[in-house]
């Protein structure tokens, strides 16, 4: 199809903190069906706002009663509802067909799927029409071996993996000759994910130690973030210092605010513990803490949380699993561990607890690190390198 003007203008290309002119604009059709607002839906979303941001034309299509059909139109982006999860035929013919008739209506360049049914939908509108598909995976679990499954990744036009790890677990697929794919970590949704009062102020409103060294892991209350490392590593290291104090924020999941308490209380820690089972300023909250934890056992294809971090200049201590160990830089930004080690999380906090200087220092760096490697602007030039490699420019 080749790529159009938007309103006869190019569309522009953030470099840093200037625009300069880029290729025409895209016409993107997103598809992101999740049940729920996870990593994956943020990722799918974001890029969708960002492009759209630079000029793009964006469409995003899910199921009208996930969340990211609501959080889509709330950014103001085209929302189309398109059910591609389930086996029930009345629902996804009429959202396949729909979806053809978008194709052809609106002249689409490029369909850019984010979850396994969406790909299965994606392939079959790239056979009858053409248009050109690129699959994102941000998926932990291994590609099904089956043919079909297999079929989806050698036959798109390019494939954006969440991180390395992916692409190692899943080598027969994407080490084949010719084979187009790319690993694009993410980003913070920089328009939103923004600070509403000082460090101060947030001290007060939440009831911390301003005097103390404040040490906190932000993640949904769930056997995959693992808050009980960092209670057991709380009571190795309060034994040898009592300047820090220790922050569990996140929704409940398949733990509750009360199993995580029971198990403080156990250990004589309720007094250096504050539990956020609700937090509406999250942003306000991970400012608030000079060290943030991640002790996830597995997930973290798509490290939002470490990113966050990242932005807000904060230093992480974060398990070797998946974005997270190809992200941290050891000895620079942060530090990292082997899951489930409380031990080693203890040990890496007092040393970072006893050295004021480097908690500032791996701060500084993990700011640094996110600009030049993470940033929106960054992200967004590393998804228009894959779409300008797909899709011809039909511009003079």
């Amino acid at each position: 199809m080749g790529r159009e003007k938007v309103n006869g203008k190019p569309s522009m290309r953030n470099q840093g903190n200037h625009m300069t002119p880029a290729s025409p604009a895209f016409r993107v059709l997103i598809l992101i069906n999740v049940r729920w607002w996870n990593a994956t839906a943020f990722y799918a979303v974001n890029i969708a706002r960002i492009l759209k941001k630079n000029g793009h034309l964006v469409w995003v299509g899910c199921n009208r009663t996930y969340p990211a059909y609501r959080i889509a139109r709330a950014f103001g982006l085209k929302v189309v509802p398109l059910q591609f999860y389930g086996m029930n035929p009345f629902s996804l013919g009429p959202s396949f067909f729909r979806m053809l008739g978008l194709i052809k209506n609106e002249k689409i360049d490029i369909i850019n799927s984010h979850r396994s049914e969406d790909h299965s939908f994606a392939l079959l509108a790239k056979m009858i029409t053409g248009v050109k598909t690129v699959i994102t995976r941000g998926d932990q679990r291994p590609i099904s071996a089956n043919f079909w499954s297999a079929f989806r990744y050698r036959v798109c036009d390019a494939a954006i993996l969440t991180c390395r790890n992916i692409v190692e677990q899943n080598k027969p697929i994407f080490s084949s000759p010719g084979h187009k794919n790319r690993v694009i970590y993410g980003c913070v949704d920089e328009n939103h994910f923004s600070l509403s009062r000082s460090t101060a102020q947030t001290v007060v409103k939440y009831g911390l130690d301003a005097q103390k060294i404040r040490i906190g892991l932000v993640g949904r209350f769930s056997a995959v973030k693992d808050q009980f490392t960092l209670i057991k590593a709380a009571s190795i290291i309060l034994e040898k210092h009592e300047n820090v104090q220790f922050v569990l924020a996140g929704k409940e999941i398949d733990i509750t605010t009360n199993d995580l308490h029971d198990r403080i209380q156990e250990l004589g820690l309720a007094s250096h513990f504050k539990l956020f089972p609700v937090v509406e300023d999250v942003a306000d909250l991970m400012n608030a803490l000079d060290i943030g934890i991640i002790t996830s056992i597995e997930s973290e294809t798509i490290s939002r949380v470490l990113l966050e971090f990242m932005f807000l200049g904060k230093p992480v201590i974060g398990t070797s699993v998946n974005a997270i160990g190809e992200i941290i830089r050891p000895g620079e930004c942060g530090e990292l561990i082997a899951p489930g080690d409380a031990a080693e999380l203890a040990a890496k906090i007092i040393d970072l607890v006893e050295s004021p200087d480097r908690i500032a220092a791996y701060g500084r760096k993990a700011k640094q690190l996110y600009n030049q490697l993470y940033s929106e602007p960054v992200f967004y030039q590393q998804y228009m390198a894959v779409f300008d490699s797909v899709v011809p420019n039909d511009d003079g």
